[in-house]
């Protein structure tokens, strides 16, 4: 879950990196968020020996949760009031493995509708290397500037 109040400024920014850091998920990952500006989000994260898998690569569900935190950022800085969102679906093609340095997964809203946002997120390895690209959509649990549809405007079954 992650909340946001809408255009960001430094103050909001500070904020942000506050709230990542009160996850103990995100703590333990570290990231960090370096840019925020509306529908877009820049974050990083230092590659840690814990993190690679048995071949001593970044493990793939690493490069996937970044690029989840990215791309709700990028969500949560578009949106006018603080809401809530929830992550529906994403999909990651990964390129290149990752074996140590530091990534940055630099995420763009690309759709906002009533109930739903999509993002792409790139994430780059050292060397400016594309090593994953992720396509992420979210439910948003309000903040609709559509009006929502009610019972009557539903259709009925045949």
């Amino acid at each position: 879950m992650v909340k946001g109040p809408g255009y960001p400024t430094t103050d909001w920014q500070v904020a942000v990196q506050q709230v990542v850091e009160s996850m103990p998920f995100l703590r333990w990952l570290g990231v960090q968020v370096v840019d925020l500006q509306p529908g877009h989000s820049q974050v990083r994260l230092p590659v840690r020996p814990e993190m690679l898998q048995v071949a001593g690569l970044l493990h793939g569900g690493i490069v996937a949760s970044l690029i989840d935190v990215a791309s709700a950022l990028a969500v949560f800085s578009a949106m006018s009031a603080w809401t809530e969102i929830r992550t529906l679906e994403m999909k990651v093609n990964y390129f290149r493995p990752v074996r140590s340095g530091e990534i940055q997964a630099h995420a763009r809203l690309v759709h906002m509708g009533k109930r739903t946002a999509v993002t792409l997120c790139h994430v780059w390895g050292d060397g400016d290397a594309l090593c994953a690209l992720g396509v992420a959509t979210f439910l948003r649990l309000g903040d609709s500037t559509f009006d929502e549809p009610t019972a009557v405007d539903r259709p009925t079954p045949p």
